[in-house]
């Protein structure tokens, strides 16, 4: 019963790549509404609110995982290339999202262009965080059960907790 409470935290984390993919075609429908909307303004702050709220938060939950990983594991090769690509990844996911905000802080209808801009950018990122979470369900969770002690997804536990609390 104490292993599987600890096991929680990454189960914790991994359950919420379900929750950003049953909003994936949401925010598809969002995001393809905004061309023919003649003022998309809330979708488009709902849309980069969902990135800047919900996934940023969701990477510092990971970053705790990723930290303990690194620095307290001998890891395999494979491994480490398992750790590296998810960071990477993260960093690749954040530039899209700084990118976005900033052509969000220039959106308007009025110019097809910048809608237009917004809306291709809007794509890539969900479809580069479909495939991110997939891999992460696939490779990184399921390296992080493996190598972790019980003490250890104990810290990330509490570490998150602290975080949400304050």
């Amino acid at each position: 019963m104490e292993n599987k409470k600890e096991f929680d935290i990454i189960s914790l984390i991994q359950n919420e790549h379900s929750t950003y993919l049953e909003k994936h075609d949401i925010l598809k429908k969002i995001i393809f509404d905004l061309l023919d909307k003649d003022n998309p303004w809330e979708d488009v702050k709902e849309f980069l609110s969902f990135f800047n709220n919900v996934l940023l938060k969701h990477f510092e939950d990971e970053t705790a995982v990723i930290k303990l990983l690194l620095d307290n594991k001998d890891m395999t090769n494979e491994e480490a290339d398992i750790v590296n690509t998810v960071i990477q990844e993260h960093k690749t996911i954040v530039k899209c999202i700084n990118k976005l905000n900033e052509t969000g802080k220039i959106y308007t209808p009025l110019l097809r262009e910048i809608k237009e801009d917004f809306i291709a950018e809007a794509h890539d990122l969900i479809d580069i965080i479909t495939k991110h979470a997939n891999t992460e369900d696939a490779k990184f969770f399921p390296l992080a059960r493996k190598l972790l002690s019980k003490v250890e997804l104990d810290e990330i536990r509490k570490t998150i907790e602290e975080r949400r609390n304050s």
